[in-house]
């Protein structure tokens, strides 16, 4: 008999799923998270949802869903946001879903070498 894979804790994922909503949520180019009812990136712990992103067992994909501001490159913003939440979560696969772009009272920040 093989040993069952290693399973993580409620509080593991919650700490996970919170550092990597901190993390897209420091991004310049970032207004917030898609945190709307018909969202479906969500992450489901006993008694609680974290909205916009969605975090399960170490080693498997993860998701982001942002709203944007306007005059950012889309998909330069994905790649540096994918590169941010493997930052968090480790090398898997990183979905990122761009729900809106809206024109926000704060220009994005000028890009600094590193993407940071």
């Amino acid at each position: 008999m093989q040993p069952s894979p290693a399973r993580h804790e409620p509080d593991d994922t919650r700490r996970r799923a919170e550092r990597l909503r901190q993390e897209v949520l420091s991004h310049p180019a970032v207004e917030r998270l898609d945190e709307t009812a018909t969202s479906t990136v969500d992450t489901l712990l006993p008694g609680a949802r974290i909205r916009g992103v969605a975090v399960g067992e170490a080693g498997e994909r993860v998701a982001v869903a942002v709203v944007l501001r306007f005059g950012a490159s889309i998909p330069q913003v994905v790649q540096e946001l994918r590169s941010r939440a493997r930052a968090v979560v480790g090398a898997v696969p990183v979905d990122v879903t761009v729900a809106d772009v809206v024109v926000s009272a704060e220009p994005p920040a000028p890009r600094l070498a590193g993407g940071r």
